[in-house]
C-alpha cells in the first residue's frame, strides 16, 4: 500500500507541474503524457475460445487521478495452446472518482492500435504460470465525458501481469480459472481546446 500511495504522491506532483506549465500556452490541441498504474481481476478467466471475458480495476492514472473501471471487455483472437499465448483484443472505460469517463478500445487496429495485443504464459515453477498482457490502448474520440470529452487522439501501451494459475484451460467453457493482475502503461493523450 505504501509504495501506490508513493506513486500516487509522483503522479499528482506530476500533475501540478504539468498544469502550470500549460496554464501559459494558448489555446489549442494539446499532447500530454498518459500514465497509468493499477491491479484488477477477470473473475471468469480468460476465454481461449473468444468468448467475451469481463475484467475490472481500479488505481492512480494522470491524467484523471484515482480511477476504477468494471466494464472492461477481453475477446481472445488467437490461442496456441503449443505456445501458451495468442492475441486479444477488447475495450475499457477508466472513470475518475469525479465521474468522468474515458472510453478506450485496445489491440484494435480500427481505432488506431498498430497491431491486436498479445497475450503470453511464463512458467513461474510448481506448474505455475503468470500471463503477460502487452496491449496499445487508444481512446475512442467523442464518446468520453467530462474532463475527457474534448480527447482528440491518443496512444498507451500497457503491460499486465496475472498473479501465477495453473495453465488450465475448462474443455467445457475455454476459460481460464479466474486471476487477479497488476498493470502499469504509459503514452500521450492528445486534447483539443
Amino acid at each position: 500500500m505504501m509504495r501506490f500511495e508513493i506513486k500516487m504522491t509522483v503522479l499528482k506532483t506530476f500533475a501540478a507541474t504539468f498544469v502550470l506549465m500549460l496554464a501559459g500556452q494558448a489555446a489549442q490541441a494539446v499532447e500530454i503524457p498518459w500514465f497509468v498504474l493499477g491491479k484488477g481481476s477477470g473473475d471468469l478467466g480468460l476465454s481461449v475460445a473468444g468468448a467475451p471475458s469481463p475484467f475490472e480495476s481500479k488505481g492512480g492514472s494522470f491524467p484523471g487521478g484515482r480511477y476504477r473501471g468494471d466494464e472492461g471487455i477481453v475477446i481472445s483472437q488467437s490461442f496456441d495452446p503449443l505456445a501458451g499465448g495468442g492475441t486479444f483484443s477488447g475495450s475499457y472505460t477508466f472513470v475518475n472518482r469525479r465521474g468522468h469517463k474515458l472510453v478506450t478500445t485496445f489491440g484494435d487496429t480500427s481505432n488506431g492500435a498498430q497491431a491486436v495485443a498479445t497475450y503470453q504464459a511464463i512458467p513461474v515453477g510448481n506448474d505455475l504460470f503468470r500471463i503477460l498482457f502487452i496491449a496499445e490502448f487508444n481512446p475512442v474520440v467523442g464518446a468520453s465525458t467530462g474532463n475527457f470529452s474534448s480527447v482528440s487522439g491518443g496512444s498507451l501501451t500497457m503491460y499486465a501481469l496475472s498473479e501465477p494459475i495453473p495453465l488450465f484451460v475448462d474443455p467445457n467453457t475455454g476459460f481460464t480459472v479466474p486471476f487477479s493482475f497488476d498493470w502499469f502503461g504509459e503514452g500521450q493523450l492528445e486534447f483539443d481546446d
